[in-house]
């Protein structure tokens, strides 16, 4: 698998990958891509500090995700 296909899949693994940033040090991020309920695709991204709890860097991810599936209906 090429080096770009093992870095999505680790992210979408459920947990996050590493990346050093040149201003920020060591992150650490969660993606997550999915279709909305009207078809339309999306990405959205979460990243902190690498020493930050995993539970505070993917709360406002899942809290972002959440608002894009509206009531009754099924995204993924």
């Amino acid at each position: 698998m090429a080096e770009k296909g093992r870095f999505i899949a680790r992210l979408n693994a459920g947990r996050p990958a590493r990346y050093d940033d040149a201003d920020g040090g060591s992150r650490q991020v969660f993606d997550h891509r999915f279709r909305a309920a009207d078809g339309t695709l999306y990405a959205i991204r979460s990243s902190g500090p690498e020493d930050l709890a995993v539970d505070r860097v993917r709360a406002p991810l899942t809290s972002a995700v959440a608002s894009f599936c509206p009531s009754g209906a099924r995204c993924g």
